[in-house]
């Protein structure tokens, strides 16, 4: 088990209490971030655009339709690559990228120095355009903003790689 919470935006919050998929897919991020693996959990990225604060990461969800065959930029995001992860007995180790499925679903966080996570925002179609928005760059700043209100230090980017490394371990 892993030391970190994950918190909720209030907005996010109350979303939580009206959609019952994203309730459920911000309990799955919470399984993911204490135990390393949740199987609707895919790869787990610093999110580079447009132009993001330091500690600011996105996670792909198990998406509810599938790509089509040949779909670009989604081609390990299919519905075999998220079967496969999903019984992967290997996942605790360091696995390849490319095998950790995608999708153009994500549930956007931010983490700070103590590895807690502040959940925000999910998409559930459209992620990575949404991603090149103004209404998601005044999001991020907002969010941002609220971390820093509250004396909190957002994780830099060189020490984003060790997120489920020993260093988080609980120790009995």
């Amino acid at each position: 088990m892993f030391v970190g919470k994950v918190l909720k935006t209030k907005a996010l919050a109350e979303i939580c209490e009206k959609e019952p998929l994203v309730k459920t897919v911000t309990e799955s991020f919470q399984h993911y971030w204490l135990y390393g693996f949740h199987p609707d959990i895919g790869r787990d990225l610093i999110t580079y655009r447009p132009n993001p604060p330091e500690g600011h990461r996105h996670a792909h969800i198990i998406p509810i339709n599938y790509p089509k065959a040949g779909d670009i930029g989604y081609s390990s995001g299919s519905e075999k690559s998220w079967s496969s992860w999903a019984n992967a007995l290997d996942y605790r180790f360091n696995i390849p990228q490319e095998r950790i499925p995608t999708s153009d679903s994500a549930l956007f966080y931010f983490v700070d120095t103590e590895r807690t996570a502040y959940l925000f925002h999910f998409s559930t179609i459209g992620a990575h355009k949404f991603m090149n928005t103004s209404d998601f760059t005044d999001m991020v700043h907002k969010v941002e903003l609220g971390i820093e209100k509250k004396g909190k230090t957002l994780m830099p980017w060189k020490d984003q790689h060790n997120l489920f490394s020993e260093c988080w371990v609980i120790r009995p």
